[in-house]
């Protein structure tokens, strides 16, 4: 293929390509080999192709629309899984390049907008991402993984935890104990809190379904959110991690991706989608009524969840005196030595019979656990990864 030479000799950015016509000839190669066996080779060359112009200074084209946003991840996951398959016996082989990041960025950002997709219509791009999903989880249980700088580790195990949260795929026991192994990432840097309660919560969201199934994990779900409470509150307002937002106005480990990685999506997109996932989750809200609990932790975990995260929407750090408020009222029933009253069994998530009541009005934190947990999770990854520090969504409330 001579777009494949010139892309080899670098020349790529040397001549006048006809970037919207190329676009086309893609997406009808991309819609012919899902019909057929994927020739990944094939697509693994357009995907290198698709990198230099991309970040060609001569042939401009930005994802703008849902369509292009899903060709490319398709594209670009087909290619990682080829180069990931390719190193399965010796992973150090792969090198996690500056194109590579970018490529795992567009799929990120892909399933940030999954939710808003026509599940429909894209059938084959579930099964392309989670072969993908299956591949980085090979990677991420090699001991080389460890040997990454802090920005990959994070973006590596990031994107499988998001991956699991969102694609619903089966979860394993074996997940719950990646998780927990990965403690010598999160723990080493009181940076990480912020990241580990992100991270956290995609891990609760892709188990919320076997919840009903296994109570052992019923342990784990209550212990592990009330470690994400107690990391909010201190990772935002931490006096470092205030100085660096005020001064920077960005939050550690992602200073450059914006920069770097995600100049080739288009930034009105970019808004648009975060934009449309609100209006999302609003509805999927609207459609369920208010749980109405009598157990005094649930609610309590639930009210300081729903403050602390109305609060983060609002601003990007607390001061003191609303650290100190949002503590005070959750140790007002809570400790560190957490303890599950056989009562917590009986919520939705592990049984369709435990609600005292279901009432529409009633203010009382109606909003499950697990939709809090998306609502932080989509705050996160629009102020601090794909969008801006001073976003926020105006028609967010929880109260």
């Amino acid at each position: 293929m001579v777009l494949r030479m010139l892309q080899r000799l670098k020349m790529l950015n040397e001549i006048e390509l006809n970037v919207v016509e190329f676009y086309n000839i893609t997406d009808s190669i991309y819609s012919i080999q899902i019909y057929q066996t994927v020739d990944a080779k094939l697509l693994s060359t357009l995907s290198k192709i698709w990198s230099a112009i991309f970040n060609g200074s001569r042939n401009k084209i930005q994802i703008d629309s849902m369509d292009k946003l899903i060709r490319m991840a398709a594209i670009f996951s087909i290619d990682l899984t080829r180069k990931l398959k390719k190193v399965d016996q010796d992973f150090s082989k792969f090198k996690l390049t500056m194109n590579k990041k970018q490529r795992l960025y567009i799929i990120y950002f892909t399933l940030v907008a999954y939710p808003l997709m026509d599940y429909s219509t894209i059938e084959s791009l579930h099964s392309i991402l989670t072969q993908l999903q299956d591949c980085v989880q090979n990677y991420m249980e090699n001991p080389l993984l460890k040997g990454l700088c802090t920005e990959n580790q994070n973006l590596i195990i990031q994107y499988y935890f998001k991956s699991l949260a969102t694609l619903n795929t089966r979860s394993s026991s074996q997940n719950q104990k990646r998780f927990h192994g990965l403690r010598w990432f999160l723990s080493k840097n009181p940076f990480f809190k912020l990241h580990r309660s992100y991270l956290a919560s995609n891990y609760l969201l892709s188990i919320t379904e076997n919840l009903k199934m296994r109570e052992q994990l019923v342990d784990s779900f209550f212990s592990e959110v009330n470690n994400i409470i107690i990391h909010l509150i201190e990772g935002f307002s931490f006096w470092a991690y205030i100085n660096k937002l005020q001064t920077e106005h960005k939050l550690y480990i992602y200073e450059k991706v914006k920069s770097e990685y995600l100049t080739i999506i288009n930034e009105d997109f970019i808004n648009r989608v975060f934009f449309e996932s609100e209006s999302h989750l609003l509805h999927v809200f609207d459609d369920h009524t208010p749980e109405i609990f009598k157990n005094n932790i649930y609610n309590r975990f639930k009210q300081v969840l729903a403050s602390t995260i109305r609060l983060f929407n609002e601003s990007n750090y607390f001061d003191k005196t609303t650290a100190k408020s949002l503590f005070g009222l959750f140790y007002n029933d809570c400790s560190r030595s957490f303890y599950i009253p056989p009562s917590l069994y009986d919520t939705p998530l592990f049984s369709d019979t435990p609600i005292v009541s279901r009432k529409s009005g009633e203010s009382n934190y109606g909003m499950p656990i697990e939709s809090m947990l998306r609502w932080f999770t989509l705050i996160y990854e629009m102020k601090f990864v794909f969008g801006d520090i001073k976003s926020k969504f105006t028609n967010f409330n929880f109260m």
